[in-house]
């Protein structure tokens, strides 16, 4: 078999251990902050706070462009001659990132472009899942990519991936959410799920009410209930700001829960611009 490779964008928040440990390639998206631009990566998650709480704006963020793509997927062909490259992009409902990658792929003939239908630790979920089942199929012998590329698609439908804000202060200053439904959530105390369906939108759902350290109980409680979930590994998603009991108690519920394994995945630039501090999600694989 030709050597395979895989690659991703910085929205998939992959935590470095996991990049270095699956030998995965990233490419940066971007973040704007004022007149601005900054490779997502290349500054500190605070700094993205601190434009926000300083200016009152929502950080914007914006795609990895085409000629990005092309540079970054020609760079890998030349360091290995003969490879495969399967890119695992950021839904393409919320970013043109996976339109440009397509256009990109189209100046070669070795590269695929796989929709995860996810963001952060969703996008990673669904890389180590496609990672195993690349690993499968290497000790298959198996040498058909195209064939390869849609086992590998057909994956993103057993990743789920839920999040809650902590507050809707970044949504607001983005125009995500009116005025209206902001002083409403505030006033009473209302944390809204956010859930991407199994065509990669971003939709909220239920409505939590209180501080995150009751909250967090309610909702992994109800993920749990709501899917039947592979107990090899949970992904906690968590950003930054997030209560340290918080998190002990994601983790000492994923240990009762009997999973396997745990990850902790931190929200980087991109996603925190939208998020804001102290969110928390969760990503699983079906059954």
């Amino acid at each position: 078999m030709k050597k395979i490779i895989i690659t991703t964008e910085t929205g998939s928040d992959m935590p470095a251990k996991m990049v270095e440990q699956y030998g995965v390639k990233v490419v940066p998206m971007h973040v704007n902050l004022g007149d601005e631009s900054f490779l997502d990566g290349s500054i500190p998650v605070d700094k993205v706070f601190e434009y926000f709480e300083t200016t009152g704006k929502a950080p914007k963020t914006s795609a990895t462009n085409i000629n990005e793509y092309i540079d970054f997927f020609a760079k890998i062909n030349e360091e290995n001659p003969d490879c495969v490259i399967y890119n695992f992009a950021y839904t393409a409902n919320a970013s043109s990132t996976y339109q440009n990658a397509v256009i990109a792929a189209r100046e070669f003939d070795n590269v695929y472009i796989v929709d995860t239908k996810e963001v952060s630790a969703g996008s990673t979920a669904h890389i180590i899942l496609g990672y195993n089942h690349i690993q499968k199929r290497i000790a298959e012998q198996m040498e058909d990519y195209d064939k390869l590329f849609e086992e590998l698609q057909i994956l993103a439908d057993k990743v789920v991936c839920e999040f809650i804000p902590d507050k809707l202060d970044y949504l607001k200053a983005g125009g995500r959410v009116s005025n209206a439904q902001y002083l409403g959530a505030t006033i009473l105390h209302l944390k809204p799920l956010i859930e991407i369906n199994p065509e990669g939108k971003l939709v909220t759902s239920k409505k939590y009410r209180g501080n995150m350290s009751k909250v967090v109980k309610e909702f992994m409680k109800d993920f749990f209930s709501k899917y039947d979930l592979d107990q090899e590994c949970l992904y906690l998603m968590y950003g930054k700001g997030v209560a340290p009991e918080v998190l002990r108690y994601m983790e000492d519920t994923a240990r009762a829960a009997e999973f396997k394994s745990w990850e902790y995945v931190m929200t980087g630039c991109v996603v925190s611009s939208h998020g804001g501090k102290g969110a928390i999600g969760l990503t699983g694989i079906l059954k």
